[in-house]
């Protein structure tokens, strides 16, 4: 036998030992079902002075869901062109529940809206809508909400 005839026999030999045991029949031991349910929605999303207090993170009550693969924080970004003005902002692990805002050259109001997302990939209800003015670095104000009083520093886990 050439030596070029060896290497299709020799695929055909390794075909054949491993179809020799597709022809014996077994049956499952357990079929675990898909989880279909979406997430619980994050609760409590509420803006909150950084630690230095200059400024402005979002933070939120987990989801109590079991099989979760993190959240998503979409901004409220109106632009003709696009059929929703609702953009996704960031996507986070499941064990972080907080954002920091990016920062701003003039105050700007913005709008966040946070989610869960499963393992399986389905995604729970939008949280409440939030509105946040954010106010640029050194503008000798520290972060408030609209009716003029202080945002309240994050709550420790």
């Amino acid at each position: 036998m050439k030596f070029r005839h060896l290497i299709p026999a020799l695929a055909a030999l390794t075909l054949a030992m491993l179809l020799v045991g597709c022809s014996k029949k077994s049956t499952p031991t357990s079929v675990l079902p898909i989880d279909e349910t979406p997430p619980a929605a994050p609760t409590q999303v509420v803006p909150l002075a950084d630690g230095d207090g200059t400024g402005v993170m979002i933070q939120w009550s987990p989801s109590t869901s079991p099989a979760l693969h993190g959240y998503q924080i979409d901004t409220f970004r109106p632009e003709p062109l696009r059929e929703t003005s609702w953009v996704l902002l960031a996507e986070l692990d499941p064990d972080v529940t907080q954002y920091h805002l990016p920062a701003v050259t003039q105050p700007t109001t913005e709008y966040y809206r946070v989610r869960a997302v499963s393992t399986t990939g389905k995604y729970s209800a939008w949280s409440p809508v939030i509105m946040v003015t954010l106010l640029p670095p050194g503008s000798g104000t520290t972060p408030g909400n609209d009716d003029g009083t202080q945002l309240p520093k994050p709550r420790t886990p």
